[in-house]
């Protein structure tokens, strides 16, 4: 659902009241359609863009992983070799 300003809906109304839509939802969904094909440009361009965003994403979701992983382990290594050292005290 979309909420439309007053003039938005005075718009789609009179395609409604023209007889060109029988609803509402159907002008604006012409209308909407016919916003994004002459932007394709732009949304092309932003969806290079998202793809890209979403590549990076993932690369630090992996790099992150890696990291946490690896601190882990040493962190486990660090505490086996503290209760051997222990161990060894006794």
């Amino acid at each position: 659902m979309v909420r439309l300003g007053d003039a938005a809906l005075s718009a789609l109304d009179q395609l409604v009241e023209g007889c060109l839509f029988g609803s509402r939802s159907e002008a604006a969904a012409f209308l909407l359609g016919a916003g994004i094909e002459a932007q394709r440009e732009l949304f092309d361009r932003v969806g290079r863009h998202s793809a890209e965003i979403r590549r990076i994403r993932q690369s630090l979701k992996e790099d992150a992983l890696n990291a946490l992983q690896s601190a882990a382990a040493r962190s486990r290594r660090s505490r086996s070799s503290g209760r051997a050292k222990n161990k060894k005290a006794l």
